[in-house]
């Protein structure tokens, strides 16, 4: 935990809501004061970064009173999904999906957090199409043996009916406010209505019994590669803004130049040629998603979620040794083709 002067705030929206800058590494968050919360919620959020939720820099309790900093997230709210008219029942059910694995990462937990709050307005899609879920004020860590919730919390319209104090609130609760979001976004696609139907059944014994289980009704053939990024658009096209769009052309204009024509390795060799222009092009893929995480590989590498200066030497660090490695392949990929194919 760090102390709450190193946050210097940028704007006051209201008593709970801040923005704030961290005054040593300089990055911009928000910071969240709360009243009402469990903080092994939110350690383990924190102890444990995840694509769907907003990553928390910080905790600080005081009294009792807790401060959360978090990672500052532009863009709109679910609404933006549930009704457009643009977007295809498919394209709806991929954020669905979506919505899913940020909800079974809180229920895959050690100690399973129910979020008990899901609604249109703490489900937040980026400007780069990312889905957010946020706002942990109501989750708390399900606890076995226990008859019904401590304190009965939750949004009228979106409460399951254990959360008015029938019983305890599980992964069921979670399950019966996407089935009501669901019945709202599909209103004339009656496969997905069917599956709205169970998931908000008034018995927690009726409805999908895990969020494994909806996600396999929802889309049962493909959903196993939705916690990585989508490999389209690519990074500088992913925020329409056309000043990014533009530098991006203008990069990956240079990067096929710089793989296809600036390779002096194999003249007069059109195999070797195609193959290390291959590897080079390769290179610059690989470094462009070290660099933006295109495909969410910051998931996957240690050190990569380092939020302050340090992000920096770790990404060349593995930059480096990424363009070394495609170099000591292409110094293979030569010497055995010099060696046994007689300079092919």
């Amino acid at each position: 935990m760090s102390d709450l002067g190193i946050y210097k705030e940028l704007y006051h929206y209201d008593d709970k809501h801040s923005l704030v800058m961290n005054e040593i590494t300089h990055d911009v968050c928000f910071m969240k004061t709360l009243s009402h919360y469990d903080i092994a919620v939110y350690q383990y959020i924190k102890d444990h970064p995840n694509k769907f939720i907003p990553r928390i820099y910080d905790i600080i309790e005081q009294g009792d009173t807790l401060y959360v900093v978090e990672e500052y997230v532009q863009g709109s709210s679910f609404d933006s999904v549930i009704h457009s008219k643009k977007l295809t029942d498919q394209a709806k059910i991929t954020y669905f999906v979506r919505l899913c694995y940020g909800i079974k990462f809180l229920h895959d937990a050690p100690q399973r957090i129910i979020h008990r709050d899901i609604k249109l307005s703490n489900i937040i899609i980026a400007e780069d199409g990312d889905l957010k879920i946020i706002d942990y004020d109501a989750a708390k860590i399900y606890k076995p043996g226990s008859k019904r919730d401590t304190v009965l919390i939750g949004t009228e319209g979106m409460a399951a009916p254990e959360q008015y104090g029938f019983r305890q609130s599980d992964e069921r609760t979670d399950i019966y406010a996407i089935g009501l979001l669901m019945k709202e976004a599909f209103p004339n696609n009656p496969r997905m209505q069917k599956i709205a139907a169970k998931a908000s059944a008034f018995e927690p014994n009726d409805r999908y019994q895990n969020i494994s289980a909806l996600i396999m009704a929802i889309e049962p053939e493909k959903h196993g590669d939705l916690l990585f990024n989508p490999i389209w658009p690519p990074p500088g096209f992913r925020t329409r803004k056309w000043y990014k769009m533009l530098i991006a052309i203008l990069f990956w204009a240079l990067v096929i130049f710089w793989a296809w024509r600036a390779n002096p390795w194999a003249p007069g060799n059109p195999f070797m040629t195609v193959v290390l222009n291959v590897f080079w092009f390769s290179s610059a893929l690989a470094c462009t998603d070290l660099c933006f995480d295109w495909t969410g590989i910051y998931r996957i590498l240690p050190g990569m979620k380092v939020t302050n200066g340090w992000r920096f030497l770790i990404r060349g660090v593995y930059s480096i040794l990424l363009i070394f490695g495609i170099y000591v392949l292409c110094t293979i990929v030569m010497t055995i083709r010099d060696t046994y194919l007689n300079g092919f």
